[in-house]
């Protein structure tokens, strides 16, 4: 009796529909950034940063756009099975960092999500100490 409770909430908590339950479609802001290690990231970041989530196909793509200070710096798409963000290289014009993949690859980075939160991390190349990975941290502002 113990393993079907157990199997049952295994594939509840796994599934699509499960994740499909918080859906991040809205406007979110950033609330702030964190080194991974602790350490106070460096100023000079944008000032206004919000990610927008549209419905893109069906419940298994999202629409992604990123904007810092009013401007698109990355487009792209995510699936609900990997939990990663993925951005064209092509859309990525971050001022401050070099591309992180190669042209014509796309980026991607983990991220977690929950009802009113969201993060996603990448390598810090300048805003955390080397080796350490910068988090960005959005609250949900208006939800779709």
């Amino acid at each position: 009796m113990k393993f079907i409770v157990f199997l049952f909430a295994f594939v509840t908590l796994t599934s699509p529909l499960s994740f499909a339950m918080v859906k991040p479609f809205g406007h979110w802001t950033l609330k702030d950034l964190t080194c991974a290690s602790g350490a106070v990231p460096n100023p000079g970041m944008p000032s206004t940063v919000r990610v927008d989530f549209h419905l893109y196909d069906d419940t298994k793509f999202e629409q992604i756009m990123l904007r810092a200070d009013g401007w698109i710096v990355a487009r792209g798409t995510y699936t609900n099975t990997d939990k990663q963000m993925c951005f064209s290289t092509t859309e990525l014009i971050f001022p401050k960092q070099p591309p992180f993949t190669q042209p014509g690859r796309p980026t991607c980075w983990d991220f977690q999500l929950n009802a009113q939160e969201l993060s996603f991390q990448l390598p810090s190349n300048s805003d955390c100490p080397p080796g350490d990975t910068l988090r960005w941290n959005f609250m949900l502002m208006e939800p779709l």
